[in-house]
């Protein structure tokens, strides 16, 4: 009966959960938000604050912007924090920049206005500082895009979102200061706009989009060099063909040279349905083309809508960014989501990928990955959500090589360590981690003491990373076995307390 497999379909999430038990950073806000998609992380000397969007889950409904302390050691959650105006739903949308500052953390968030709000990391609490609004009738809103913070001045980047005309706004605001910038899209375009950047030596540049009015299929990557009054002074775009939706995030390696993370238009093949993908360009600032561009063969899905994130990794020459792809062995029947993080040289070379998967009786089988941020202690923080009805926030932490970090060090005896498979931790109480190197169908089998099955789970692809909740299993002993190619690589007793 031991030797006895069964072949189940993966349906795979990233879910976030608050036992101080737990053993991975994998974290998830089920009783406190009913809806909720985690698009910003913040590091203070003592705690990791995730922000995003949330729906209340008691009366009166509405959306609005959470903050989640979480202890950098363990992961629990500290405290938590809700944002909401009323008859008004609120949204992070473009991810802008969010920014400590003493015991504040500012930030910007879209509803009728543009408003910039701070978040105190000691009362947990929420102040208003600022609020945009032209007090036009003809704008439906807008959609912001970017923040930045140059001395008492703050300056957003939004478009405003009207019929008749479709601009790109760069609206400086100080105290009940307020100038308005507009760049003009060519006749039947709209510009959408992005990320803003301001250099020491004086040049700004916006990355934004160019889209054709009533078309799903016509963008271009459009990239502006500013003068001081906000008028182009140079411009490139894309090709239609090269199916530029539009950049989500920008480094500047130098003066001369910046790394663009871009959503393009593909198809998911299993759904048939379109998906966003992300590619990187490596673009020219001084001569103004692109040096490169990488768009990686993935699996694409439909899920892929949020934007991913760029980040400088800890050593020289190094960048990461979080996209999402179908799950290796995804099919329309059982279908799913992983998601997944790519390390790259600043040539484009890939050191490596990697994709994050959760086990779960709950099946929420898609996820996306919207942010990450590199920690003091050298690894990396990810989110985003996860979801399939109702979408919940996650956590990821990983290390410099991508493997799902424990909370706290686990000896060797706490390992179920072969070859390209790493297992922990060993006892367990409800979470067992696994990270799977260059192996492919391997399929993990928990047995109880008669021999019974008890859970079975398929990791199909290579480079993977799983997480593999088994809180509703009983305390006492079991035996995991490891099997490969129709035999039992390993096993052995694993202890859930």
């Amino acid at each position: 009966m031991l030797l006895k497999q069964i072949s189940l379909s993966l349906f795979l999430c990233i879910i976030l959960s608050y036992s101080y038990a737990q053993q991975t950073y994998n974290f998830k806000f089920d009783y406190d938000f009913a809806v909720n998609r985690c698009e910003n992380l913040v590091e203070t000397d003592s705690f990791y604050y995730a922000f995003g969007y949330a729906n209340d889950i008691v009366p009166p409904f509405g959306s609005g912007v959470y903050v989640a302390c979480h202890d950098k050691k363990t992961g629990a959650l500290i405290r938590k924090a809700i944002y909401k105006r009323p008859n008004e739903n609120l949204y992070l949308a473009g991810r802008t920049k969010a920014y400590l500052i003493g015991d504040e953390i500012q930030f910007a968030i879209n509803g009728i206005d543009i408003y910039k709000l701070s978040y105190n990391v000691k009362s947990n609490s929420f102040r208003l500082i600022d609020n945009v609004s032209l007090a036009m009738p003809e704008i439906s809103g807008y959609y912001i895009h970017e923040m930045l913070l140059r001395g008492d001045t703050t300056i957003y980047v939004a478009t405003r979102c009207c019929d008749s005309n479709n601009v790109v706004m760069i609206i400086y605001s100080s105290g009940s200061y307020q100038k308005v910038y507009s760049i003009e899209p060519p006749s039947g375009h709209y510009i959408f706009g992005g990320r803003l950047v301001f250099l020491d030596n004086g040049k700004k540049y916006l990355f934004g989009g160019l889209d054709l009015l009533n078309s799903i299929s016509k963008h271009k990557l459009n990239i502006l060099e500013l003068d001081n009054n906000f008028k182009i002074k140079r411009q490139y775009l894309s090709d239609f063909n090269e199916l530029n939706f539009r950049p989500h995030d920008v480094i500047i390696e130098n003066d001369s040279t910046a790394m663009v993370l871009v959503q393009y238009l593909g198809s998911d093949k299993i759904l048939n349905d379109l998906a966003f993908p992300h590619r990187l360009y490596k673009f020219d600032l001084k001569n103004f083309k692109v040096i490169w561009k990488r768009s990686r063969e993935l699996p694409m899905t439909a899920y892929t809508a949020y934007p991913g994130q760029l980040v400088k990794g800890h050593r020289s020459g190094e960048y990461l960014y979080t996209t999402d792809c179908n799950g290796a062995d995804a099919t329309a029947e059982h279908y799913y989501a992983v998601g997944r993080v790519v390390k790259v040289k600043s040539d484009g070379t890939i050191i490596w990928h990697r994709d994050y998967s959760h086990f779960s009786t709950e099946n929420y089988d898609i996820n996306n990955f919207a942010c990450m941020m590199p920690t003091s202690d050298g690894n990396y923080l990810v989110g985003g959500e996860a979801w399939r009805m109702i979408a919940r926030s996650w956590l990821l932490k990983i290390d410099e090589d991508g493997y799902i970090l424990p909370i706290d060090t686990i000896s060797s005896l706490d390992k179920i360590d072969i070859p390209n498979i790493e297992v922990f931790p060993n006892p367990t109480h409800d979470i067992i981690t696994i990270n799977q190197n260059d192996i492919t169908d391997v399929t993990y089998t928990i047995y109880d003491l008669n021999g019974q099955v008890v859970q079975s789970r398929i990791i199909s692809g290579s480079y993977q990373s799983a997480i593999w909740d088994i809180s509703t299993l009983s305390s006492g002993q079991y035996v995991l076995t490891i099997s490969h190619g129709g035999k039992i690589i390993k096993s052995q007793t694993l202890v859930k307390m």
